[in-house]
């Protein structure tokens, strides 16, 4: 379930080489743009490993908490894209949990912060992915929990909406039902990536998930 990074993260660095993001230092911004490369060209688990390597040492040295926002966000990502990359089971485990670890605290301080509680969902729907007949009835209520309250948070996050729309796709394949809602919901999220208008370092990704459930639909 890799998502495509290149579109949205170019996008972003086209931002911090306009200069519009002037919070924070030039140094910080370096170090994220380079980082944001690394993860752009991404394609196994030591690239998204060293990506989330540079993002944890941004974080380290950031000097506010908003300067540590979007690394650890980025961090916990790339940990979730390199496990999509590995076949062993503990060793996704490890990753996720270690996502997990660093999603987790942000939302303990930011409990509204629904980009982080979408990125829990996606880390609980592939620790679902890596045992589904033994952790389907465990793991998924709280897959949609999550998600749900990412959509709750702000209805118009797409990457929640799309997320929630393979999670809905994935238990209609499991019990032979009808994906309609998983339908809607990812036509929709299509319609809210289209009008997305984010700064600075937010997240864009995930449009292609949306755009894999609709074709499964048609």
């Amino acid at each position: 379930m890799k998502t495509t990074t290149n579109f949205w993260i170019a996008a972003i660095l086209l931002i911090i080489g306009a200069g519009t993001l002037s919070a924070q230092s030039p140094k910080y911004h370096a170090a994220m743009g380079n980082a944001l490369r690394i993860m752009s060209t991404a394609e196994n688990t030591g690239d998204y490993s060293k990506a989330a390597a540079a993002f944890e040492r941004i974080s380290e040295s950031a000097k506010s908490a908003e300067e540590k926002h979007w690394p650890i966000y980025y961090n916990a990502l790339n940990l979730i894209n390199a496990n999509w990359t590995v076949q062993d089971a503990a060793r996704r485990d490890e990753l996720l949990q270690k996502a997990l670890d660093l999603i987790t605290p942000v939302l303990k301080a930011q409990p509204n912060e629904d980009e982080f509680e979408a990125l829990r969902g996606y880390a609980l729907m592939a620790m679902l992915s890596v045992d589904p007949q033994q952790r389907g009835q465990s793991y998924s209520p709280r897959v949609f929990a999550s998600l749900g309250k990412a959509m709750k948070i702000n209805p118009n996050n797409p990457r929640a909406m799309a997320l929630m729309a393979r999670q809905q796709l994935g238990t209609s394949q499991f019990f032979g039902t009808e994906p309609d809602e998983a339908c809607g919901l990812a036509e929709k999220s299509l319609t809210l990536y289209d009008t997305e208008q984010q700064g600075g370092y937010a997240p864009r990704w995930g449009r292609d998930m949306a755009e894999n459930v609709a074709a499964v639909c048609k």
